[in-house]
């Protein structure tokens, strides 16, 4: 009786598997041959590429050496004050060097009070603060000096600071400044401001230093001329052709006038 049954692919009584199986690798042996330059081929490719790329950045760097990018036209500028002063030149720029004089450093406005009481009661109000185009407003429902000054601070942050001096046992100055530099930056006080710097002593209505002269036909004097203006045929310089009335004073053609200032004038004008 035979040992069993023997079915191909079920049973490897044989080893028919074994035997299909090495039939089957002779037949993959075009395939994988194929498979393996294939893969040499994307290696290639991943190499050609690769150099593609470098040979167009090559390219691009090449053109940029005859181009207005060419980095051998940039000019180079330097300063002996880095802090105070630096410059940038230009691809136009000329060569050269240049000297410039400071006359008037910039700096910050500061306004500084007179001797004030230390527990004095700031009034409440409106108070206006102006540094250039940036304004502080607020309200303050009036308090001690400190607490107007921690108020104004808080609000202030990079626009203005607000400082209180000791001066003596019960005697403080104020000192509010700008924290901007600059004749753009002028510090300006509105409102309630205004009036609490007038109070404080920072600031005080400046007097009329104006001088009216009045025009009169017995003080004007006809104005002494030049030879060299003189001209033929055309009538010399006169105050006859000089015209007032109120305060309005219309110089005719040919006309003109000559009037002695005061003597305190003369004076502050020779001081000066």
């Amino acid at each position: 009786m035979a040992d069993g049954l023997n079915i191909p692919g079920v049973s490897d009584k044989y080893k028919t598997n074994d035997l299909v199986e090495s039939l089957m690798e002779v037949e993959r042996i075009p395939l994988k041959r194929e498979e393996s330059n294939l893969e040499t081929y994307k290696k290639q490719q991943d190499a050609w590429r690769g150099v593609n790329q470098k040979m167009s950045s090559l390219r691009d760097s090449v053109k940029s050496l005859y181009s207005f990018e060419n980095p051998f036209s940039n000019r180079l500028s330097s300063s002996s004050e880095e802090y105070a002063v630096t410059a940038d030149a230009g691809r136009e720029a000329e060569f050269g060097s240049f000297k410039i004089e400071v006359l008037q450093p910039a700096a910050s406005d500061r306004f500084l009070s007179e001797e004030i009481d230390s527990d004095m009661q700031v009034a409440p109000g409106k108070y206006t603060y102006s540094v250039g185009e940036k304004k502080i407003d607020f309200n303050w429902k009036g308090g001690k000096l400190n607490d107007f000054v921690t108020a104004l601070n808080r609000r202030g942050n990079d626009t203005i600071k607000a400082s209180l001096i000791g001066v003596s046992a019960n005697k403080k100055s104020l000192l509010i400044e700008s924290l901007r530099t600059g004749a753009e930056n002028r510090l300006v006080f509105e409102k309630q401001a205004l009036d609490f710097a007038k109070k404080t002593g920072m600031i005080s209505s400046a007097k009329s230093e104006t001088t009216t002269l009045k025009y009169s036909s017995l003080s004007a004097k006809t104005p002494e001329t030049k030879d060299e203006i003189h001209q033929e045929n055309i009538p010399a310089i006169s105050k006859n052709n000089v015209k007032a009335r109120g305060n309005d004073i219309t110089i005719e053609p040919r006309g003109g006038f000559e009037l002695d200032f005061p003597s305190l004038i003369k004076k502050a004008a020779l001081e000066k």
